[in-house]
């Protein structure tokens, strides 16, 4: 298992697995900084310990248990609705022996729904810090009567497309709000899942709604919804993305004025790197810096989920760097400070959010 990357899976305080993801926030106890970055331990980006597979907030705790178990192939000291029961499945699981996790399913196939904290086998295996799962073990765990559902929102959130395709092969609901209480497409719009989100489309919207759909690149559909000269054409859809959903302080009910309606729109286009859509829109009339969340504006995101040439494209359609947002009273270069993880793509944006900010 990959073991280089830079999510990792803790323990909350309540015993339940965590999860490290790519979003900003603070640890709950600790006075919140005034810009994300500057560098204080509690204030970090993509090395925060999270509460639930998406992005629920409990603090700087690292596992000891699942964590430890993945870097050593170790699986003794994990704890799960099974314990002993089901450590011979889990051990084949962590070791990659498929055999082995055959054979341990035959033997005792009502394990291969047991859980380890929070998750199914499978769905464990939709968590980032052990790379990108085996086809061949996920087989296994298919054939031996895996819960599915769950999995495939999992899927979608952490972007794992030829998951998502092998999933929805083996009777998957595209569907079902098995986790958080939303689909796993919309599960893989609100955390910048392209590659997941292009397959999750190709079965429906589910619920059609027009950040969804623009979120998913649909700009057909987006042109029913929104006319070329800004108006909003159709009920903006039964369901309006609520990032409480997926662990972001609650913000204010969406909002039913048609202009925010667009806004999110745009928010939502920008942040899954949908330029077509972000330029229909913005030509249309809607406001490059609108902030349906959290006095959050699309530029802020798509520097969260290091979509460079959505920072560069924003810009030079006049984005303003200077907005700060709700939560951390932050402008765009502070998220771009917090949030650089040494990558290519947060250098880029560092250097052309810095441009901005003193042109």
């Amino acid at each position: 298992m990959r073991k280089d990357r830079r999510i990792a899976q803790g323990v909350t305080r309540c015993g339940k697995v965590a999860l490290v993801h790519r979003i900003y926030e603070p640890v709950p106890g600790h006075e919140q900084s005034s810009d994300p970055g500057q560098d204080h331990t509690d204030h970090q980006c993509k090395t925060s310990t999270f509460d639930c597979h998406h992005c629920g907030i409990s603090g700087h705790v690292m596992c000891n248990t699942l964590a430890e178990a993945v870097a050593t192939r170790r699986c003794t000291t994990m704890s799960s609705d099974g314990d002993e029961r089901i450590q011979p499945a889990l051990h084949a699981l962590l070791t990659e022996d498929v055999d082995g996790l055959r054979a341990a399913l035959e033997a005792d196939p009502g394990v291969v729904n047991l859980r380890v904290g929070e998750n199914t086998m499978l769905e464990w295996m939709t968590q980032p810090e052990g790379g990108a799962p085996s086809r061949e073990t996920v087989a296994v765990l298919i054939d031996a009567g895996a819960l599915l559902d769950r999995a495939l929102n999992l899927a979608g959130c952490w972007n794992l497309a030829d998951l998502c395709i092998q999933l929805l092969a083996a009777g998957a609901d595209p569907a079902a709000r098995a986790d958080a209480g939303i689909t796993p497409l919309e599960s893989a719009a609100m955390h910048s899942s392209t590659e997941a989100a292009d397959v999750l489309v190709a079965h429906g919207l589910h619920r059609p709604s027009l950040w969804l759909a623009a979120a998913s690149g649909l700009l057909a559909e987006v042109r029913r919804w929104v006319s070329p000269d800004g108006s909003l054409q159709a009920d903006p859809g039964p369901y309006r993305p609520d990032w409480a959903d997926v662990g972001r302080p609650a913000g204010p009910p969406p909002s039913d004025d048609p202009v925010d309606i667009v806004g999110e729109a745009l928010v939502f286009a920008a942040l899954n790197n949908r330029r077509e859509v972000v330029d229909y829109l913005l030509d249309s009339g809607a406001d490059i810096d609108a902030r349906p969340y959290q006095n959050t504006t699309a530029l802020h995101f798509a520097v969260q989920f290091q979509r460079s040439d959505m920072v560069r494209h924003l810009l030079d359609r006049g984005a303003s760097v200077a907005i700060h947002d709700a939560n951390h009273n932050s402008d765009a270069s502070g998220w771009a400070r917090a949030c650089d993880d040494g990558s290519a793509a947060a250098a880029s944006i560092k250097v052309l959010v810095g441009a901005a900010r003193t042109g």
